[in-house]
């Protein structure tokens, strides 16, 4: 095969002139495919703006945070999960298709659905109870781990007041001051 003279004059071999060719231009398409899928505004999940919500500041225990980290630490303290299953029956009594395929709600939408519409958030099941003498405490069931607030007001919520109002009556009276 002969050689022409400009690849003679610039030292390049037949096939080298082919990949010099497209690669700035391939670089060029993927970098514009980039910049545009950037551009792109994902569809809000609700007509309401929860995560511009969500980056709300807010003073809690002496620090400002977002109101998202107030959300998220608030339901992983009782329920040890950042999400809430939206089930009308307990967790644990869910299959495994029908846990997978459950709606669940975030942490801010949680906070701000007991803000707005606690009736409703009763219902939720967000109280995780390991402790065996806590759930014969307030006469619930003890093959299960959570529970909405309607079932810890309805059960022995009284009989837990008063043990706490005993407990604290002795530790004031134990104070030295």
């Amino acid at each position: 095969m002969k050689k022409t003279k400009d690849q003679i004059d610039s030292g390049a071999k037949p096939a080298d002139k082919g990949w010099r060719r497209w690669l700035p231009w391939a670089v060029t398409i993927v970098m514009a495919l980039w910049v545009i899928g950037g551009l792109r505004v994902e569809k809000s999940k609700t007509p309401f703006h929860v995560d511009e919500f969500a980056k709300i500041s807010v003073l809690l225990g002496g620090r400002v945070q977002p109101f998202d980290s107030v959300a998220r630490n608030s339901l992983l303290t009782l329920r040890g999960k950042s999400r809430v299953v939206v089930a009308d029956r307990p967790q644990e009594e869910l299959g495994f298709f029908e846990l997978a395929k459950a709606k669940q709600m975030s942490a801010v939408e949680w906070l701000l659905e007991v803000m707005t519409r606690p009736d409703q958030a009763e219902k939720r099941y967000i109280f995780r109870i390991d402790n065996l003498e806590v759930l014969s405490l307030l006469k619930l069931p003890e093959n299960r781990k959570y529970f909405s607030f309607g079932e810890l007001k309805e059960g022995g919520w009284e009989e837990v007041k008063k043990t706490g109002r005993s407990t604290a009556r002795k530790a004031g009276t134990q104070r030295t001051g």
